[in-house]
C-alpha cells in the first residue's frame, strides 16, 4: 500500500537542469527512496531520475517511451497502444512486481495485479520528474513494490505560471493538441488546469499491413496549493480521462471455427481526486495527512471491470537522540470492484468485492561521522483480505569516504499479492479442435493461491570520476519463493452423460521458485558545455525452477541485456540535436534481438517557443518487441514514425 507525499518537494525546472554540472546532478533531491528529500548520492537504493530536461530532449510522447531510459527496465510495446513495462525479470501486459505511483496515487490494479500503461497519462511538459527504485521498496511502499517503484512527480502550481500550448502531428502521431493554464488565487495559492487530447495511428502485422490498434484519448485535470503561513501546505488536484484503443483478438471456442479473430474496441474512462495537508515542525521534521479517491472502467472483451480505491494515510518524520531519523506511518485503503463478464468467455464469482487493506510502517536512519556512514532498518506491516498478515524488513546501508564516492548494499524481503483474477475468476483460454471432442483449456482461479515472496541482496556503488564524468553502477540477487505457475488438471467433461467438449482445466499454484541476478550501469558524461553523453546498460539472468515437470515461460519475457546511449549537443543559431540509440537483445524465438535509433532537431526562440522534428524506431521499417501473455490480444509490429512539435508558452 502506497504512502508519503513526494509531489510537495521543491523542483527544479529544464532551465535549472540544463545549467547544472554533474556534481549538481548527484545532489538532486529525491523522495521515493527514503519517503523524504535526500540526495541521490546519499539513497542506499538502486536509483535512476528522469528529469523534464530528458523528457523534453528525448523526443517521446508517453511516460512509457520516457522509461527506456532507465538502466533494470524492460520496455516493450505489445501494440500500439499498449506496453509490457518490468523492472528485473517477469514481463508481461500486467508484470506483477513493479509498485507505480502518480503524485502519491497508486495506479497499481488489484484485478490483474499490474498498471494499465495505456492510463498512464499526463500533461508531459508538467511532470517534473520521474524517480526510479529498481529493486524491492516494500518496507516503505508495501505489497507488490517487490522489483521496482517508479514514481511520477508533476510540478507544483507555481511553477506552471501563464499559458503553455503544445501540437503534434505526424505520421504516427496523427495529432495531439495540449493546453495549460495557470494562475493564481491570491498570493499564497496558485493553481493549474489541463486538457490533452490525442489520436495515434495503428500499428502494422508482420507483413506490413495496417492493423486495428489506433488510439484516441482525452485527458483533462487541475492542480490547486496553498501555503497557509510558514509551515502549512495544502494541496489538491484530480484528473478525469475517457480514451478508447483498438485490438485484435483471438478467443476460444467450443463451437466451429474453435478460434475466433476480431477487432474489437477497449474503452476506458475514470477521474480521481487527491488532497493532501503537509506540515512543517521544523527543518528536520513533519508531518502529512493524505486521502484520494479513484475511480476507473475498463471495457475489455471479457468483462467490464469497475474499481473504486479510496486511501488514506498519515506519515510522521521526527529526529530522535542525536543520529536517528524515524519516519512512521499508518494507512488504510478500500477496493471495491464490479464486474460484467461474458459468461461464455469468463465469470467472476463473486463479480462484486470489497477489500481491506491495513498498513503501518516504521523506519530509522542511523548516522555515524557525519553521515558518511549510514544504516536503514525498516519494515511495513500490511493485513488484507486473502493473505492476512504480511512483514515486508529492510536493512541497508550506506559508506561515504568522500563525496565522490558511495557505496551501498541493501537486503530486502518483498511479497506480491494476489489478484481478483488469480482467486476468483474462471476464463477459456483457448480450444484444441477435435477429433474427437473439442478440448476447452480453461484457466480456474484458486482460493489457495498465496503471496510470492522474495529475498533480495544488493551492492551499490556510485562515483565522480572527473568533473564530467559519473559512474552508477548495481549489482543483485534476488531469490523467489511461491511463485506463479500454471498446471494442469484432470480433464473432464462439460456434461457427463451428454458431453459435448472435453475441459483441460489449468490452475495458479504457487509451485515455482528460483533465482534472478544481473547487474546494471549507468554513466553520465559531459565532455564538453555543449554536450552531454549518457549510456545505459543492463545485464539480467533469470534460473527458474517449476515444480511438478512443468516449463516456466516468465524466462523468454526478458532479454538478457539491454543497450542505451544518447547524446545531446547544444549547436549554434538556438539549435539542440539529440540522438538516441537503443539495443534490446533477443527475448524468444519469435522476438529477436532488435536496434533502433531515435533523432530529434530543435529550435528555439528565447523561452517563449520551441519548434522540434522528431523520428523514431529509425532504422527498421516496423519491428515486434513483446507477445503479450494475457487478455488474449494479438501483437503487432511498431513502425518507424516521424513528427513535428510546436511548444508556445506565454504569461
Amino acid at each position: 500500500m502506497a504512502s508519503g507525499h513526494p509531489s510537495d518537494s521543491m523542483s527544479l525546472s529544464a532551465e535549472d537542469l540544463t545549467q547544472l554540472s554533474l556534481e549538481d546532478l548527484m545532489s538532486v533531491e529525491i523522495t521515493s527512496a527514503g519517503k523524504k528529500a535526500q540526495k541521490i548520492s546519499e539513497a542506499a537504493a538502486a536509483v535512476f531520475v528522469i528529469t523534464q530536461e530528458d523528457i523534453r530532449r528525448s523526443g517521446v510522447t508517453s511516460v512509457p517511451e520516457a522509461l527506456r531510459m532507465v538502466p533494470g527496465l524492460h520496455v516493450a510495446k505489445i501494440d500500439a497502444n499498449k506496453w509490457a513495462i518490468t523492472s528485473r525479470g517477469f514481463n508481461g501486459r500486467f508484470a506483477n512486481k513493479l509498485l507505480v505511483l502518480m503524485d502519491g496515487r497508486s495506479v497499481y490494479t488489484p484485478t490483474y495485479s499490474g498498471v494499465f500503461w495505456e492510463d498512464i497519462d499526463t500533461f508531459l511538459e508538467d511532470i517534473d520528474r520521474i524517480e526510479v527504485i529498481r529493486g524491492p521498496g516494500a518496507s516503505l511502499w508495501g505489497a507488490n513494490a517487490v522489483n521496482g517503484v517508479i514514481n511520477i512527480i508533476t510540478k507544483p502550481a507555481a511553477e506552471t505560471q501563464g499559458i503553455l500550448a503544445s501540437g503534434i502531428i505526424g505520421s504516427e502521431e496523427k495529432g495531439t493538441a495540449s493546453l495549460r493554464y495557470g494562475s493564481k488565487l491570491g498570493d499564497d495559492t496558485p493553481f493549474r488546469i489541463y486538457l490533452k487530447g490525442f489520436e495515434r495511428d495503428e500499428a502494422v502485422d508482420s507483413a506490413g499491413d495496417e492493423t486495428a490498434d489506433d488510439w484516441r484519448y482525452l485527458r483533462g485535470g487541475f492542480r490547486l496549493e496553498h501555503q497557509a503561513g510558514n509551515h502549512d501546505l495544502f494541496t489538491f488536484q484530480g484528473d478525469i480521462f475517457n480514451g478508447t484503443n483498438g485490438e485484435t483478438l483471438s478467443t476460444g471456442s467450443v463451437t466451429p471455427p474453435y478460434v475466433n479473430i476480431y477487432n474489437n474496441d477497449h474503452n476506458e474512462r475514470g477521474y480521481n481526486l487527491l488532497g493532501r495537508w503537509t506540515r512543517s515542525l521544523s527543518d528536520n521534521s513533519e508531518l502529512s495527512l493524505q486521502a484520494y479517491y479513484d475511480r476507473s472502467e475498463h471495457r475489455l472483451h471479457l468483462t467490464t471491470a469497475k474499481v473504486d480505491t479510496f486511501d488514506i494515510d498519515f506519515q510522521h518524520r521526527f529526529p530522535l537522540w542525536e543520529r536517528h531519523d524515524i519516519t512512521w506511518g499508518l494507512g488504510y485503503r478500500l477496493y471495491k470492484d464490479d464486474f460484467d463478464t461474458e459468461p461464455a468467455l469468463m465469470t467472476i464469482d463473486p463479480t462484486s468485492r470489497n477489500f481491506d487493506i491495513f498498513s503501518a510502517f516504521l523506519q530509522d536512519d542511523i548516522n555515524f561521522f557525519d553521515k558518511r556512514l549510514s544504516f536503514t532498518i525498516g519494515c511495513k506491516f500490511e493485513y488484507n483480505k486473502f493473505t492476512h498478515s504480511e512483514f515486508q524488513p529492510s536493512a541497508r546501508v550506506l559508506w561515504k569516504p568522500n563525496e565522490k564516492h558511495s557505496l551501498w548494499a541493501a537486503v530486502s524481503r518483498a511479497v506480491r499479492t494476489p489478484s481478483r483474477g488469480e482467486r476468483d475468476s474462471i476464463a477459456l483460454l483457448s480450444t484444441v479442435p477435435p477429433p474427437p471432442l473439442p478440448i476447452a483449456i480453461t484457466y480456474y482461479g484458486s482460493e489457495d493461491f498465496e503471496s510470492e515472496t522474495l529475498m533480495a541482496y544488493e551492492i551499490g556503488y556510485r562515483a565522480r570520476i572527473s568533473p564530467e564524468l559519473t559512474l552508477d553502477t548495481t549489482v543483485y540477487f534476488n531469490d523467489y519463493e511461491d511463485l506463479r505457475q500454471n498446471v494442469l488438471g484432470t480433464p473432464f467433461p462439460d456434461d457427463p452423460f451428454a458431453p459435448a467438449y472435453i475441459i483441460q482445466p489449468v490452475y495458479s499454484t504457487n509451485g515455482m521458485a528460483g533465482e534472478v541476478y544481473g547487474f546494471e550501469l549507468a554513466a553520465n558524461w559531459r565532455p564538453t558545455a555543449w554536450s552531454r553523453f549518457q549510456a545505459a546498460y543492463t545485464y539480467t539472468e533469470m534460473d527458474l525452477e517449476p515444480g511438478g515437470g512443468n516449463v516456466s515461460v516468465a524466462e523468454e519475457q526478458n532479454p538478457n541485456y539491454q543497450l542505451s546511449l544518447r547524446g545531446s549537443f547544444d549547436l549554434p543559431g538556438n539549435l539542440e540535436l539529440d540522438v538516441w540509440y537503443r539495443h534490446v537483445d533477443e527475448i524468444s524465438d519469435t522476438i529477436n534481438g532488435y536496434g533502433t535509433i531515435d533523432a530529434r532537431l530543435a529550435w528555439k526562440y528565447r523561452e517563449s517557443l520551441e519548434l522540434s522534428i522528431v523520428g523514431q524506431n529509425l532504422l527498421n521499417s516496423h519491428h515486434p518487441e513483446f507477445e503479450p501473455e494475457a487478455l488474449n490480444s494479438v501483437a503487432t509490429e511498431i513502425e518507424r514514425g516521424v513528427y513535428g512539435k510546436i511548444v508556445w508558452k506565454f504569461k
